[in-house]
């Protein structure tokens, strides 16, 4: 496997092993789940546009569990002086005011699972995405058949609603959870009920997991799967370049004088730039000049970064790497003499009983 291929799977198992956090315990409302249901106590808001739901945290245990195990896995001695020990989670669920389950509220740690992909000896499986959401498609199935119950509506259909939620059977889930991970780990586990108020919806909004897995494995396994060296985009190979520390020559302007003054000829500015009171400093002009000039015409691959604490003119900047774009757009556009040439034709549609364009 090469060096680009090894930083790309080892930024897929960072995605995989990022623990899900629980708030404090310290939070007022936040409780560990008693004998006694806080959803069976009726409680109103304060304020008659919101609304009451349960947060279930599933499985909260110490995150030096994790710590422990991983160290123990790789036999690593060292102690780690900056580790903090916080609480994470297997999973999460959603209730409403009554107990009831809220459709689409599950949420799944990837981290638990994670870690028995590392026992199986599978970090240089770059497919996991698959097997994970597998898991995760059982559990919502035993929310479906658990937490459910099926009945016919005033319409004479068959549909399935919400029951009221026990600790018993939250228990159980929470079980089913640790299960499916296959961690041989089974650390003590608690479950949390965070109450939560907030303001009624007009309209029938989705509801979110508390739990958020990366947006990224899908992206990262697919590029995984497809890369070749030789046909990878200039500003992605730069990317990776700069994670491996591979360096490109730099210049220091300060100490280059010509660098900068042949930048800074007439000739390499931009032909336009954003409309503003004040104009750009030297170096912010520099780096419009450098940047627009190094990634236009036929040289639009690459990657320019811009480092600067706030109120350094980072923003100001890009708008002057945008307006000349826009003019460049501008110049090409004028050249069309009927409009319609503007245009290549890709295909077109029939118009018939079953589809008309919207007017």
């Amino acid at each position: 496997m090469s060096e680009y291929k090894k930083l790309l799977s080892c930024w897929h198992k960072l995605e995989y092993f990022s623990p899900a956090s629980v708030p404090k315990a310290s939070n007022k409302n936040i409780e560990l789940l008693n004998d006694i249901e806080p959803w069976k106590i009726p409680l109103k808001s304060k304020d008659p546009n919101k609304i009451i739901e349960y947060t279930i945290y599933l499985g909260v245990f110490d995150s030096s569990t994790v710590n422990e195990f991983v160290k123990e896995y790789f036999k690593d001695s060292k102690k780690d002086e900056d580790f903090r020990n916080s609480k994470i989670c297997f999973a999460t669920i959603k209730l409403d005011i009554e107990g009831k389950y809220i459709n689409d509220s599950f949420g799944l740690s990837t981290l638990p699972w994670a870690l028995g992909q590392l026992e199986k000896s599978q970090l240089e499986n770059n497919n996991w995405e698959l097997s994970f959401e597998t898991i995760k498609g059982d559990l919502l199935e035993y929310l479906e058949l658990n937490f459910k119950e099926t009945i016919t509506n005033s319409n004479n259909e068959v549909i399935k609603i919400s029951t009221v939620v026990n600790n018993n059977q939250l228990l159980k889930f929470q079980d089913k959870v640790e299960s499916l991970s296959n961690w041989s780990v089974k650390p003590t586990k608690e479950i949390y009920v965070k109450r939560v108020e907030k303001y009624k919806s007009k309209k029938d909004t989705k509801a979110t997991a508390d739990i958020l897995n990366s947006f990224y494995i899908k992206d990262l396994e697919k590029i995984i799967s497809k890369y070749k060296k030789k046909s990878i985009p200039k500003a992605f190979q730069q990317f990776l370049d700069g994670s491996l520390n591979k360096q490109s020559n730099r210049l220091d302007v300060s100490k280059n004088i010509d660098i900068l003054k042949n930048t800074l000829t007439p000739n390499n500015y931009p032909d336009g730039c954003w409309a503003s009171d004040y104009t750009l400093s030297l170096m912010q002009q520099f780096a419009v000049n450098n940047i627009f000039n190094n990634l236009s015409e036929s040289n639009q691959e690459g990657i320019f970064s811009v480092n600067g604490p706030p109120g350094t003119g980072k923003t100001t900047l890009l708008r002057d790497i945008i307006a000349p774009i826009l003019v460049k757009r501008a110049k090409e556009l004028i050249k069309i003499t009927n409009p319609s040439d503007a245009f290549n034709k890709v295909g077109s549609i029939e118009i018939s009983d079953k589809y008309s364009p919207w007017l």
